[in-house]
C-alpha cells in the first residue's frame, strides 16, 4: 500500500548491501609461475583468482529471490571457486538478528538491507566503510541519489542495489502520448476525460509531492537542516501543487488514484515505482508507460535513468 510510505525518500530511494566489518569474503590469490624457455628464467603471473564463501543475509520475497539466483549466477561464471551460504529471514526480522550475530563477531559478509539502517551500524561498527574498495569511475556510475543514500560521515557504508521512487505512470490507452510539460499535461488530461474515465488524478501527499520542490530548482533544507523553501522557489513549487486540479481531481493521501489506474479508469496518476508490476498486470504491459516531466525531480524511467531537472541543468 502506498500510504504506508515513511516520507523520507533516502530510507526508499535504495536498498544497501552493507558488507559487515571482519566477515569472511572471498580472497584473492595471485600465484607465481616459473616458465622454462631459451632465455634465462622469467616469472609470469596468472589471472587474479577468487576464493572463499560469502555469507548473504536478506529478507527479499521469493519474486525477488529469482533475480538474486540470476545475479550469484552470473557472478560464480565469472568466479567458480566462490561459493554463497544464501539465508532469508523475515524482513521485520532481518536486522535485529544481524545486530545480534554481528555484535558477537557473527554473522554475514553481505546483508541486504534498508539504507536507513546504514548510520545506526557504522555508528556501532558492524559495517566497514568501502571507500577504498572501490575506484571513483565505477562510483560515477551509480545515481548520484542512490549513492548519497549509503555515503556517512564520509565513509561508504554500502552500495545501492535497487533504486525506487515516485514516478509518473500513463495509461498509454487514454493518454497515447507523453507531457513534455506540465500545461501539457493538464490539455492532454482535460482531453481524455470522458464518462468514467479521467485523463489524470494526482497526489498531493507530501512523500509525492516533494520532489516537485527539487524539480523547480528549490531545497527543502540547508546543510544545516533548518527549512530552504521560504523563498521564490518555495513558491514556484506551491503554485504547482495548486494547479495540478486543473488536470483532474486530486488526492491526499488516498488509494483512489491507484484503484482508479488499477482499473483503467485514469490517464496519469504519480505513484511509487514499487507498483510499477501491479500496474503492469492489472492494465497489460503494453499499456503502462513511466514518463518524465520537466517538474519531477524523482520520476525514473522503467530502465532506472534518472530525470531531474536539476541535473539537466548542470546543478
Amino acid at each position: 500500500m502506498k500510504r504506508n510510505a515513511l516520507w523520507t525518500l533516502a530510507s526508499l530511494v535504495v536498498m544497501a548491501g552493507l558488507f559487515v566489518a571482519g566477515c569472511a569474503t572471498p580472497t584473492p590469490t595471485a600465484a607465481p609461475t616459473e616458465v622454462m624457455t631459451e632465455e634465462p628464467m622469467v616469472k609470469t603471473e596468472e589471472p587474479m583468482a577468487v576464493t572463499g564463501t560469502i555469507t548473504l543475509r536478506h529478507g527479499w520475497k521469493e519474486n525477488e529471490i529469482a533475480s538474486l539466483n540470476e545475479v550469484i549466477a552470473a557472478f560464480q561464471a565469472l568466479h567458480p571457486d566462490v561459493t554463497f551460504d544464501v539465508l532469508y529471514t523475515p524482513f521485520d526480522d532481518l536486522r535485529g538478528k544481524f545486530e545480534t550475530a554481528a555484535a558477537t563477531g557473527g554473522g554475514p559478509s553481505v546483508l541486504i538491507g534498508a539504507a536507513d539502517w546504514g548510520p545506526a551500524l557504522y555508528n556501532a561498527e558492524l559495517i566497514a566503510d568501502l571507500s577504498d574498495q572501490l575506484d571513483q569511475e565505477f562510483l560515477e556510475t551509480i545515481l548520484p541519489a542512490a549513492l548519497g543514500a549509503v555515503q556517512y560521515k564520509g565513509a561508504l557504508i554500502g552500495l545501492p542495489q535497487t533504486v525506487k521512487g515516485v514516478v509518473l505512470y500513463r495509461n498509454t490507452s487514454i493518454i497515447p502520448e507523453a507531457a513534455a510539460t506540465f500545461d501539457d499535461l493538464v490539455a492532454a488530461a482535460t482531453a481524455a476525460t470522458e464518462g468514467d474515465v479521467v485523463g489524470a488524478n494526482l497526489e498531493y501527499g507530501f512523500f509525492f509531492s516533494a520532489a516537485h520542490l527539487d524539480g523547480v530548482g528549490g531545497d527543502m533544507m540547508d546543510q544545516l537542516g533548518d527549512p530552504a523553501f521560504n523563498d521564490d522557489k518555495g513558491i514556484e513549487w506551491l503554485n504547482l501543487l495548486a494547479r495540478f486540479k486543473e488536470a483532474g481531481p486530486v488526492e491526499n493521501y488516498t488509494d483512489n488514484d491507484v484503484n482508479l489506474f488499477k482499473a483503467g479508469k485514469v490517464g496519469f496518476i504519480i505513484d511509487g515505482s514499487w507498483n510499477m508490476s501491479t500496474f503492469a498486470e492489472a492494465i497489460g504491459v503494453d499499456n503502462l508507460a513511466v514518463d518524465s516531466l520537466a517538474h519531477a525531480a524523482l520520476w525514473i524511467r522503467p530502465d532506472g535513468e534518472h530525470l531531474c531537472e536539476r541535473q539537466r541543468r548542470g546543478r
